[in-house]
């Protein structure tokens, strides 16, 4: 895949689950896995909006996916946005939100970046393999933050496959210090400066 030119940036769309399991606990986080993915994506959207050219967005599912936050350079926009979110949801529908983040990246001449973040516990909607295709045709890597412990093996097949396959990574955040693992090894594989 191509990588960023010097002045075009990285776009990052966020696909965050916004399913009911997302407001419990997060194991050893201390925190909802709701807020802890909040503070990843606060984190890393830092870093990545700290490249000249580069932009961030946010879709977030349940049992379907729909746009929160169209691509912006506007970190304030972001946190803005990150303090709205509710999880409100049934069912988790990652496939879903992979599709609908795809969308939102068309039409940029930026490399493509789709983060979900997610307790992994999909369970509707499009099966990830499948979204997994649509990425990969349209040039867009996906990188995988599953909040809370390992995901169950089907989960974390399908996830690893998914990201191998488009030259993203997957990364666990179940104690302390995974978290700005995560933001941090997300925000270098977009391009962020000082990741």
């Amino acid at each position: 895949m191509r990588r960023g030119g010097l002045n075009r940036g990285y776009d990052v769309v966020w696909a965050i689950d916004l399913s009911k399991s997302m407001a419990r606990t997060a194991g050893g986080l201390g925190a909802s896995k709701l807020k802890v993915s909040s503070g990843i994506i606060a984190m890393a959207s830092s870093r990545i909006l700290s490249r000249p050219g580069s932009r961030v967005g946010i879709v977030g599912f349940h049992d379907r996916a729909f746009p929160i936050l169209p691509s912006t350079d506007n970190y304030r926009r972001v946190l803005d946005s990150l303090t709205l979110l509710r999880a409100v949801g049934e069912g988790s529908a990652g496939g879903d939100g992979i599709v609908e983040s795809v969308k939102m990246l068309r039409g940029s001449g930026r490399e493509r970046h789709v983060v979900m973040v997610s307790d992994g516990g999909f369970n509707t909607g499009i099966p990830i393999p499948l979204a997994t295709i649509y990425a990969l045709n349209m040039g867009v890597r996906l990188h995988f933050i599953i909040v809370g412990g390992q995901p169950g093996d089907v989960v974390k097949r399908s996830v690893e496959e998914a990201a191998s396959r488009t030259g993203g990574r997957v990364y666990i955040v179940a104690g302390e210090g995974d978290d700005m693992k995560a933001a941090v090894g997300v925000a270098r594989a977009a391009g962020g400066s000082q990741a």
